[in-house]
């Protein structure tokens, strides 16, 4: 299919997709031949340890629901819950979510969600969010949202501006990327298109919109990038979008923490990490943003398991479930713990590969992982909860959960 994300992401947009769903849809179906030599080590290591179960010993198992949405989504109604041993649809929403929205439960079993809404700003062919929404939701399926302010607490990507008029010299200045913001200002990745006619600044449109950007932020251009003007260019942000949705989260004992994974690409087509603080009131607040491209991986979820976070990542232009700690308040990963993870005992599987951890939850100090793998010898892709032994990176399979069908599930709840 496809043999890199720059393949990838340089195709037409699909109408009706994102293209940070489509991010999301490139490292979940990616062809089998394109694995190959990829996974032959981790295929073996599988085969070797068939049977060696991380949860072999256990014999109780909890119950799961799973979240999903239609792609493309087209209506409130298309975001469900289903029972995961039986795969039948549980509970629609009516909230106007857009996915990939995420669940978590806290100490005491309250459910709580954040999400993108969609009733926000469309241009070509990207949708984008006019905010964030976080809330709780009751065994019902109804929804009760207790912050919609989340965007103007940590900013979003630049929508629109306005600028002081100052002389250049006349071109038109392509993807500009200003040299100073305001302090502290956390915002990164946007660019400009400056117009300079008659020798003064005649037009400024962003041509990147970035991300983490707040109403009031100000931005400068120096005379330099714009022919040696006298002074220098200042853009003030006016409205910001959600440009991506957050995609992990999990209660920590006292707050939620989610971070927008493998979803914003910037103007060097990096895919930015994003680990953002909620409490139970709503209060939100940046704690940390990496790029990933010092270690090479990109963080698909997190959970706290006791006094450590987990993270799980796949490396850049080879989806492979990787597994390790995460240093919370710098945003990397430690980089000597992590290593690849493996799959035991599917029934009637004989070989197969942990591509990528859709979710990882933790339930009564017990990880569990919502996995994305294939069937070496049979060609088949599937999707399943296991069980996950931290210590030696071997999950054992617990329950099959739906693929290949309407719905992209993206996130498990513990009942």
């Amino acid at each position: 299919m496809y043999n890199n994300w720059e393949q990838f992401r340089n195709l037409p947009r699909i109408q009706t997709l994102s293209p940070q769903e489509q991010a999301r849809q490139y490292f979940l179906h990616q062809s089998n031949t394109m694995m190959e030599n990829t996974f032959s080590a981790a295929a073996a290591s599988a085969a070797a340890g068939a049977g060696a179960g991380a949860g072999g010993s256990r014999n109780t198992k909890t119950q799961f629901r799973l979240f999903g949405f239609k792609v493309p989504a087209t209506n409130q109604e298309d975001y469900v819950l289903f029972d995961v041993e039986d795969n039948s649809t549980l509970i629609p929403f009516s909230e106007d979510f857009s996915g990939p929205s995420i669940l978590s439960k806290d100490d005491n079993g309250s459910t709580y969600f954040i999400t993108r809404n969609t009733s926000g700003y469309f241009s070509d062919n990207q949708e984008y969010g006019d905010k964030y929404i976080f809330g709780s939701m009751d065994e019902s399926g109804n929804t009760t949202v207790i912050n919609d302010t989340i965007l103007s607490q940590i900013g979003g990507a630049v929508l629109s501006i306005t600028y002081s008029s100052v002389a250049g010299t006349n071109n038109i200045y392509t993807s500009i990327s200003p040299v100073k913001q305001s302090a502290p200002n956390n915002g990164y990745g946007v660019t400009f298109d400056i117009v300079v006619t008659d020798g003064v600044v005649s037009n400024v449109s962003v041509s990147n919109f970035g991300d983490l950007f707040k109403v009031g932020d100000i931005i400068t251009v120096t005379p330099e990038q714009i022919g040696g003007a006298s002074h220098s260019l200042v853009i003030t942000v006016t409205e910001t979008v959600a440009q991506s949705c957050p995609t992990s989260m999990f209660y920590d004992g006292e707050s939620f923490v989610y971070t927008d994974r493998l979803l914003f690409i910037d103007y060097n087509n990096n895919l930015w990490s994003k680990i953002v603080r909620i409490d139970v009131t709503g209060s939100a607040s940046l704690v940390a943003i990496s790029d990933g491209t010092d270690s090479g991986l990109y963080l698909t979820g997190l959970v706290n398991y006791g006094d450590v976070v987990l993270s799980t990542s796949v490396p850049y232009g080879a989806p492979i479930a990787l597994l390790g700690l995460f240093d919370m308040n710098l945003a990397q990963f430690i980089q000597e713990s992590i290593s690849p993870i493996t799959l035991n005992n599917v029934p009637n599987v004989s070989i197969n590969k942990v591509w990528f951890i859709i979710d990882i939850i933790n339930v009564n100090s017990r990880i569990y992982t919502h996995l994305y793998c294939n069937d070496k010898e049979l060609s088949q892709l599937f999707t399943c909860i296991a069980e996950l032994n931290v210590e030696t990176y071997e999950a054992e399979f617990l329950y099959f959960t739906p693929y290949n069908t309407d719905y992209l599930n993206t996130n498990i709840i513990g009942i």
